[in-house]
């Protein structure tokens, strides 16, 4: 079976009124500081008007989840500043998109000018 598939059955068990031809999901996550924080924001719409209730605790699924991100062949990365994203349904496509945060460091030494004057 795949992940679409899936996906649209887990959202199904969770949100038995889900209609996959009007309906959306967006399942935010984020991570950062060498972990994974969480899938921490999960929206069901129709016609992105009506919030759907539902009670899908998304860390019973972290590892498909995570499946579907590597199945779509975005870039992330959760060390120092990390990565946030979210996984969508809408008009019958299941998407990935993230923000992956670029870190750079770096030192200023004193330049022998300024220690001789120190002195």
């Amino acid at each position: 079976m795949g992940l679409k598939k899936q996906f649209l059955e887990k959202v199904k068990e969770h949100y038995p009124e889900f209609n996959k031809e009007t309906d959306s999901i967006e399942i935010e996550f984020s991570g950062g500081g060498d972990n994974f924080d969480s899938f921490h924001s999960i929206s069901v719409y129709q016609d992105w008007q009506n919030e759907r209730k539902g009670d899908w605790n998304l860390d019973d699924d972290m590892d498909f989840l995570f499946e579907i991100i590597d199945a779509t062949g975005v870039s992330y990365n959760f060390n120092n500043g990390g990565t946030t994203g979210r996984i969508r349904y809408e008009d019958g496509e299941l998407t990935c998109e993230t923000t992956v945060s670029d870190d750079y460091y770096g030192e200023l030494e004193e330049d022998e000018d300024d220690e001789e004057t120190q002195n």
